[in-house]
């Protein structure tokens, strides 16, 4: 983009007035470049702008734990449920009868 607005520039005797590049054309750019840096270029460049803490040596990195992943989370929510589900009793089991009685209050103690 900019070399092109010069080419265009080229054989006049005015002052070269450049238009900046639009947003998606710049985040292209950095993206492209990005993508062609190893990781340890990246990190370092962050440490040498002091915008990252200086990272323990790779030997005395100790292994990060990893989170589980969603589907393994939602397994045991589905099983924890069920058990709770399973140990409820239904209204037969419970032998509920339309008359209430005083037998059938419970007493809490706090």
């Amino acid at each position: 983009m900019l070399r092109q607005q010069l080419r265009d520039h080229e054989g006049t005797t005015c002052a070269i007035e450049f238009k900046p590049p639009k947003r998606p054309t710049l985040c292209e750019w950095v993206c492209k470049s990005w993508s062609k840096l190893s990781v340890s270029t990246i990190l370092n460049g962050f440490r040498r702008a002091h915008i990252l803490a200086l990272l323990p040596a790779q030997e005395q990195q100790q292994e990060v734990q990893r989170l589980p992943d969603e589907s393994s989370f939602i397994d045991q929510e589905l099983r924890l449920i069920v058990d709770t589900v399973s140990n409820i009793l239904s209204d037969d089991e419970l032998s509920f009868s339309d008359k209430e009685s005083d037998s059938d209050a419970v007493n809490i103690s706090l």
